[in-house]
């Protein structure tokens, strides 16, 4: 049996364009390369936080973590995103995490400033942990284990057969597990109300 990876915990809510997103503390694209143990030797790509781009790396074939991708594009698309990352800074009002929704310095948008309620805004497919829009992946080894797997079309939880080896991050080891990490996307998040509107 293989460990889990971390499970992403929810820790702030960011209004934009008045759709939700919902941001966790852990995000794959902050994980380092992590080849694993085998030696299948597969080309994959990964985000490399330091340089700031998806970079090739040879996967040997099993465990390893979420920073794993089978195309450039598919790192790209998960990690890089022009125009919609999102950088962390140190708050000091109410434990609240502040963000910036661009890649370059600019106007911080301060989550208790800038919002007035957002218990009436739908949540955007973006506002999904990134690996639960990924499609089921069951590998290319045998090993015939039972895994779950969350499909973002009809936003539940399913059983697959996974091989043991290779795969994406839309794989987890119970039902909980999936429902913990992808099972709230498409809910409503809980009010929030500020005293400032704008």
């Amino acid at each position: 049996s293989r460990p889990c990876s971390p499970l992403l915990e929810p820790v702030a809510f960011l209004v934009l364009n008045k759709e939700a997103e919902i941001f966790h503390d852990t995000n794959i694209c902050q994980l380092p390369m992590q080849p694993g143990p085998c030696q299948a030797y597969v080309s994959r790509y990964f985000y490399n936080l330091a340089t700031k781009k998806c970079e090739k790396f040879r996967y040997g074939g099993c465990q390893g973590n979420g920073n794993r991708f089978a195309t450039k594009d598919e790192c790209v698309e998960t990690c890089v995103r022009p125009g919609k990352r999102v950088r962390e800074l140190s708050s000091q009002s109410q434990g609240l995490s502040y963000f910036s929704p661009t890649p370059e310095p600019g106007p911080l948008f301060a989550l208790s400033e800038r919002l007035s309620s957002f218990a009436d805004f739908p949540l955007s497919s973006s506002a999904v942990n990134p690996v639960c829009k990924l499609p089921v992946d069951s590998g290319s080894c045998f090993s015939y284990e039972t895994r779950y797997f969350y499909d973002s079309v009809t936003k539940k939880c399913g059983a697959f057969t996974y091989g043991g080896c290779e795969g994406n991050g839309n794989r987890f080891a119970s039902i909980d597990e999936c429902l913990r990490t992808c099972g709230s996307a498409g809910k409503r998040p809980p009010a929030f109300t500020s005293r400032t509107k704008y």
